[in-house]
């Protein structure tokens, strides 16, 4: 299976804002195919970190991102998981595919199963 994920925004001087939209096309091949993407750092607020993990499982790519971070309020994290059947890997059209010079680009239709988030200041205070 093939599928096209946005990357998020990259410095560039292609545009005004010094920012563009960038693109990879992910496949996984077999039952059991996994792709990660990992991006971040520090940055002058704390720190902040994702990873984007992509399974095959049968018929269907199971996607599950994972972001921490720390900043002035301290620690925070949250897992989202989604998954998008083969049919659905090339659903949704965006102007944004047009823009970055990939016209007719399409994305996955994401379904949200599982949504958990921490913020580890506000546990510790008891909330």
């Amino acid at each position: 299976m093939k599928f096209w994920q946005t990357t998020g925004l990259q410095p560039s001087d292609c545009d005004g804002a010094g920012f563009a939209q960038t693109f990879e096309l992910i496949e996984l091949r077999e039952d059991g195919d996994t792709y990660t993407r990992r991006q971040g750092g520090p940055h002058d607020e704390g720190s902040s970190y994702t990873e984007r993990h992509y399974e095959r499982e049968g018929e269907s790519v199971r996607l599950t991102v994972s972001e921490c971070g720390q900043d002035c309020d301290g620690k925070h994290s949250s897992v989202r998981e989604y998954t998008c059947h083969r049919v659905d890997l090339a659903r949704v059209a965006q102007t944004i595919g047009v823009e970055a010079g990939i016209p007719g680009v399409r994305f996955p239709r994401w379904t949200e199963v599982r949504h958990d988030q921490r913020d580890h200041t506000a546990e510790a205070a008891g909330y």
